[in-house]
């Protein structure tokens, strides 16, 4: 194996859990004794060529002797039968034991699959959201469907394969070397330069076609994604050839990838046992000429035999490790995922309270040391139960100053503050649950309106009288009474049968649902009839001074309800006033009108 691949496998045993790492300790102790059974077996065939010949003779051995003795086997028929019933016993328990091992290192190598796709995904979900915003989710999909398994199929198990057919071939080897020590030397010599050659000369080969398999399986998943995702531009501009043809570019070369390693993996194969036949041939020829032919048919039984186990189980091998060579790579950047701290989240978080007000303070934030600042200086005070404004141009930091203000990004600089209480942003699960945030383009699961207005919450557990309240004030109400099914009434993918207001309505639902204390619209009201946003504005103003709401829009009307306004131009505090204030500044609207 090259340094390359232990370095992988070192890498892959280190997050095994104890449980997988003692199974695998099993399996190859399983190994062990299968490899013992095979050896037993072949070994059974020389007293049973023996007792052909000469069944007599039998008696004088000392292990087959004294079995002879205690079955009471005195008869050339009594003996021959015993050697065969031996051999068959061994043969059956000796292909009982390889199924056993082969299933057991299926399962034991999917498990851990299983466990590899989980932990990918739990790192991808749990990742700080300013790591989410700089990772690309085709290259998440495709290591956790699709590289988890390649772990599985082409390195996990080929690596279990190599070591059982290790075992294997090292107890036949020794069985053959003690039957005919001149003839293994020389054929173990020779087959062992045949597979150096295969490797020199195919090696090359290995390593560009594991190469392109990580990337394409990568290109695969963002080509469909986009196709998918832009299937109405693509029927409106005619565009269907365009990605067809770059689906192609990354298809073509990841099957022609696989299929190389898949042929270099058989290439041996087929001169092992085409020479394996000639030189078994030619060994009976030489041994026939010499008139010894039936006095070494016994041995040559054995060898036929072993050769017969052996052959196949060096190719096994063989095919195994070009898997590992051609999977190296994608090996290796789904381990990269997996070595990605696990965030200590969930209960250990600090619960956080919040009674009186939170207090931006000198709040800097950028994208990298040395990237543009995005905020520069920004302090507000934010008294529980006010509803805050926020407008400015489009790029002049309104998403990703909420986007601090719930806990997602860390600042650069500065603190966010509840009742005087710094917001720990390594472990802000506390804070989180407290908030609820309504983005202007709203997630929708394709499930049904009342388990997308209960997000996150297992359909078990959901209160559906909430959830009906809690449409009810989204004014989403007539909508439900013409669906035969209400609220289990399907969406499709990415909410597919909505339209664009019913989807916002949903995600304002939702909020709701949550009872957060702060409500974060983010131009959640964009998508409205000016009838139903003064509705649902009405519904959310009609939730109590217990409820604070900060709201981002382009039209200063949308923030007629709002205690204060704040306006932001390239990341600073510009002003802040009241609604009249800006509603009396014909500059603002028209600037508004025009981000609009």
């Amino acid at each position: 194996m090259s340094q390359h691949s232990s370095a992988l496998v070192h890498r892959l045993w280190a997050h095994l859990t104890p449980r997988r790492r003692t199974q695998i300790v099993g399996a190859l102790l399983l190994s062990t004794a299968t490899s013992a059974l095979e050896i037993a077996s072949i070994s059974a065939l020389l007293p049973l060529l023996s007792a052909l010949i000469n069944p007599k003779q039998l008696v004088t051995l000392p292990m087959i002797g004294s079995l002879l003795d205690v079955f009471n086997a005195r008869s050339n028929t009594q003996i021959l039968a015993f050697t065969c019933l031996l051999f068959c016993s061994l043969a059956v328990v000796a292909g009982a034991a390889r199924f056993a091992l082969t299933v057991s290192l299926a399962r034991l190598s999917y498990s851990i699959g299983s466990d590899f796709a989980l932990g990918i995904y739990v790192r991808a979900i749990r990742r700080p959201f300013i790591e989410q915003l700089k990772s690309n989710s085709s290259d998440v999909i495709s290591a956790v469907s699709i590289k988890s398994e390649i772990v599985v199929r082409q390195f996990l198990f080929p690596i279990l394969t190599i070591a059982s057919s290790g075992v294997l071939s090292f107890a036949i080897i020794a069985l053959l070397f003690v039957a005919s020590p001149v003839v293994t030397i020389a054929s173990s010599l020779a087959f062992g330069l045949l597979y150096l050659c295969v490797h020199l000369v195919t090696r090359e080969r290995l390593r560009r076609s594991s190469e392109t398999i990580d990337v394409e399986t990568n290109n695969i998943v963002k080509k469909v994604q986009e196709g998918l995702g832009s299937v109405r531009d693509i029927i409106l501009d005619g565009s269907h050839k365009l990605y067809e043809r770059e689906f192609v570019a990354s298809d073509t070369p990841l099957k022609r990838a696989r299929a190389d390693i898949q042929i270099i993996s058989q290439v041996p194969r087929f001169v092992i046992e085409a020479g394996g036949l000639v030189f078994f041939g030619a060994l009976s020829y030489f041994l026939a000429s010499r008139g010894v032919l039936s006095d070494s048919l016994p041995g040559l039984g054995v060898l036929a035999l072993g050769l017969q186990r052996l052959l196949p189980t060096l190719q096994q091998a063989y095919a195994a490790w070009a898997c590992v060579q051609g999977a190296q790579h994608a090996v290796a950047s789904t381990l990269d995922y997996m070595d990605l701290e696990l965030p200590v989240e969930g209960d250990t978080a600090r619960p956080v309270s919040f009674t009186r007000s939170i207090d931006i303070d000198g709040v800097r934030f950028s994208y990298g040391e040395v990237g543009r600042p995005i905020l520069n200086g920004i302090t507000v005070h934010i008294k529980k139960g006010t509803r805050l404004g926020i407008v400015g141009k489009t790029g002049g930091g309104k998403s990703t100053l909420l986007d601090v203000m719930m806990g997602l990004l860390a600042p650069t600089a500065g603190a966010v503050r509840v009742d005087g209480v710094e917001i720990d942003f390594r472990r802000p699960g506390g804070w989180h649950k407290l908030v609820a945030h309504v983005p202007q383009s709203i997630f929708i699961a394709d499930a049904s309106i009342g388990e997308n207005i209960a997000l996150g919450v297992d359909r078990k557990l959901i209160d559906f009288d909430r959830v009906r309240w809690c449409a009810s004030k989204a004014q989403l109400g007539d909508f439900l009474g013409q669906l035969p099914q209400g609220l289990e009434t399907l969406v499709g993918e990415r909410g597919a049968w909505l339209s664009g207001g019913q989807r916002q309505r949903i995600g304002i639902a939702r909020a709701l649902y949550k009872s957060a204390t702060v409500v974060v619209l983010d131009e959640a009201t964009s998508a409205l009839d000016e009838g139903t946003e003064s509705a649902v504005m009405q519904s959310i103003e009609g939730l109590g001074d217990d409820i604070t709401i900060v709201m981002v829009a382009h039209k200063i009307a949308s923030l007629r309800s709002c205690d204060q306004i704040i306006e932001l131009r390239d990341g600073a505090l510009l002003r802040v006033g009241s609604f009249q204030d800006f509603a009396d500044d014909p500059t603002l609207v028209e600037k508004t009108k025009n981000d609009a």
